[in-house]
């Protein structure tokens, strides 16, 4: 049988492997034609050749499918699973291949992403894909989008459920907070933090998305003199802001940037946004940048319009960086390249959120949180408070009256 492998679509070595590669069947007792990713493939022969260097006899070899939760049965036939007989511990050498052990005599290939993120906690995959939490702190670059970023972090966990916490422009970089298994249940919590950016506007134009991505559709010269600062520091503030046509939110069940596509008019909403700190940094006759910490749902771009039309030559925005979001900084943030490494610091979800914590040990109270019943508020918690267990977080309670209910459990 001849064995295709199925890489990326932007593999550079993507024809040579269709045209000149020919392998090993991974399948014993079938005539599938088999498709595997190429650095799966590699993870699995540099496996084998480990194993022969050993010493250790390989009894089957399944075959493979990613991720791992098909319509099949037998581990043997979906995953590039090795059946080997050794008395010898190998554990240790296994993460390095990308794969874990599945019982006493075989093991799989799941990535050595993944491989090192069941070891290095101690889960089994199924607990893994089930139960598993962590928040990525992205430092996500131009030229790319929030969902671009959460579909490669989702394919590099092997876990379905990953959400972003506030969408980033494909032109802005910086802090992109992602939730990965069990904590997408707070991502409404980090998408309500205030954020922090660096932005920098050129004056004389105005686009139609607001930014130097768009068409210009209005133009004028650039004064001496204009009252740059003052305009700026005047937007700190509680105002009704535009949405932007071009940006996600919903009119009718259609978004807006869809309108913009289909060249639709439409009755743009306004949103009320708070501007808590802004200062400008520099400028020049006809570009500044400034700094400035806002409320959630506010569009920078929008911004940057307004002060351009209060300055009577009109603004777009050439550069966005968001610095940070809640208590998260940029400093603390990764390239997906770093992460895809490893080359990273995962957080809790108790790492990212600002409440107060509590550590219950009284069995009864326990026993009430595990089974969502009202807690008296005898900590006095003014909004939200985070419950662990020695280290482990049972859920986060908000205030309900002189209660606590139940905000959400894990």
């Amino acid at each position: 049988m001849r064995t295709t492998i199925l890489v990326d679509k932007e593999h550079p070595l993507k024809e040579s492997y269709y045209k000149n590669t020919s392998f090993e069947p991974l399948f014993t007792n079938n005539d599938k034609e088999l498709l595997v990713e190429s650095n799966t493939y590699k993870n699995y022969l540099d496996m084998k050749s480990f194993l022969k260097e050993k010493g250790i006899d390989i009894c089957v070899t399944g075959g493979y499918a990613f991720p791992y939760n098909g319509d099949y049965t037998d581990e043997i036939d979906t995953g590039m699973v090795l059946e080997i007989e050794t008395t010898e511990d190998i554990t240790n050498y296994l993460k390095d291949f990308g794969f874990i052990k599945r019982g006493n005599n075989r093991i799989r290939c799941v990535g050595t992403f993944i491989a090192n993120k069941l070891i290095e906690n101690n889960l089994s995959l199924e607990d893994y894909l089930e139960n598993y939490s962590e928040i990525v702190v992205v430092n996500k670059e131009s030229n790319m989008t929030s969902f671009n970023v959460v579909s490669d972090i989702s394919k590099l966990f092997g876990i379905k459920r990953v959400g972003h916490t506030g969408t980033l422009d494909p032109m802005a970089q910086g802090v992109l907070i992602v939730a990965v298994g069990k904590a997408t249940k707070i991502v409404e919590l980090l998408t309500a933090q205030e954020k922090e950016y660096l932005a920098g506007v050129r004056l004389g134009i105005r686009t139609d998305t607001r930014d130097t991505d768009g068409q210009v559709i209005e133009e004028k010269e650039v004064p001496d003199n204009l009252p740059i600062k003052e305009v700026v520091e005047s937007y700190k503030k509680t105002y009704m802001q535009e949405v932007p046509l071009y940006s996600a939110v919903k009119i009718d069940g259609k978004k807006l940037y869809d309108y913009a596509r289909q060249e639709k008019k439409v009755d743009l909403p306004k949103r009320e946004v708070h501007i808590k700190e802004i200062e400008v940094l520099d400028q020049t006759k006809d570009t500044f940048t400034f700094r400035t910490l806002v409320s959630k749902g506010t569009y920078i771009r929008s911004l940057i319009d307004d002060i351009g039309q209060d300055l009577g030559v009109g603004a777009t925005m050439c550069m966005l960086l968001r610095t940070k979001q809640g208590k998260v900084t940029l400093k603390q943030a990764s390239t997906l390249e770093e992460i895809s490494k490893g080359n990273y610091t995962p957080y809790k979800i108790e790492d990212v959120l600002d409440y107060p914590k509590v550590v219950i040990n009284d069995q009864k109270l326990l026993a009430s949180i595990k089974n969502g019943r009202r807690l008296e508020n005898e900590w006095n918690i003014k909004d939200k408070v985070m419950l662990f267990n020695n280290d482990k977080l049972l859920g986060i309670y908000e205030v309900d009256g002189k209660e606590l209910k139940t905000w959400k459990n894990f």
